[in-house]
């Protein structure tokens, strides 16, 4: 199986499966919402998508997310995973609107067949599932602080890269080419 790795956006080329890694904050909480007993997390690209969604799904909707790491005026959460572990789950769904990872999973969500959230705290469960599934792009390029590229990102996608099996290398367009059968 072939896996890209971008850091920047738009230099993935098209996949039918999407690993979306927001290392620090979205797809942690997200993982920890789900560990904790949330049925479904719905992902907003941002705070007035996150606020209309959760008005019509009215009772069991939970709003949670930040804007610049500030938790929005009548949200429930914010977007911290250790506020996901305290206590039973507010409602059964969980609407999540954040300044960059849920922007990237809505953006991977619109040219991908599936869209699996990775982090550091279910990268084998994550890998384990994209194996079954064929994935070939693990795509942080849209998240991170306004898009741009944190020092983070190259180790975290390069574990996530090596748990599917194989090598990955960097290449030239700004992403890792992993190629689990490459010699070279």
């Amino acid at each position: 199986m072939r896996i890209d790795v971008a850091f920047a956006p738009g230099v993935m080329p098209a996949a039918p499966v999407t690993v979306v890694v927001d290392v620090i904050r979205a797809t942690t909480t997200i993982t920890h919402a789900v560990g904790h007993g949330y049925s479904r997390v719905l992902a907003c690209g941002d705070i007035d998508q996150a606020r209309e969604l959760g008005r019509r799904l009215a009772n069991g909707a939970v709003l949670a997310g930040e804007r610049d790491c500030v938790k929005p005026e009548g949200f429930d959460l914010g977007n911290s995973p250790s506020e996901y572990g305290e206590g039973p789950p507010l409602g059964e769904t969980l609407v999540l609107a954040t300044t960059n990872g849920t922007r990237a999973i809505v953006a991977a969500a619109a040219d991908a067949e599936a869209v699996l959230i990775g982090s550091l705290a279910n990268l084998t469960a994550c890998a384990a599932q994209a194996g079954v599934r064929g994935a070939a792009r693990l795509d942080a390029g849209r998240a991170g602080r306004s898009g741009s590229r944190c020092r983070h990102r190259p180790a975290t996608h390069g574990a996530a890269a090596a748990r599917l099996g194989g090598r990955h290398s960097v290449g030239s367009a700004g992403h890792a080419d992993h190629r689990p059968d490459s010699t070279s």
